[in-house]
């Protein structure tokens, strides 16, 4: 997602659930290992960054080459992967 205030809102935000309890966040920014903001890191990075909690990330990470890239680098803790099927509808 971007936001108006874009990194800055990111810490806002991310930093905000964190403060709730929860055990992670599932962070929906196709393509997912792409960096948003000025930041130059992908939201999954900021999440993790931000909220010092795990982060399940998809989007963009059909290849898994590039699912095995962003966990090997730490961006994200699991990658969440779903394919379309047609039924002929």
């Amino acid at each position: 997602h971007v936001w108006e205030g874009g990194d800055e809102d990111a810490k806002v935000i991310f930093s905000a659930l964190a403060e709730t309890g929860i055990d992670y966040i599932h962070v929906n920014a196709p393509p997912a290992p792409v960096p948003v903001f000025d930041a130059g890191k992908s939201l999954a990075q900021l999440a993790k960054e931000y909220s010092g909690l795990s982060i399940i990330g998809c989007g963009g990470l059909n290849d898994p080459a590039v699912a095995e890239d962003v966990l090997a680098a730490g961006q994200m803790d699991c990658v969440a992967y779903i394919q379309v099927q047609s039924f002929g509808h």
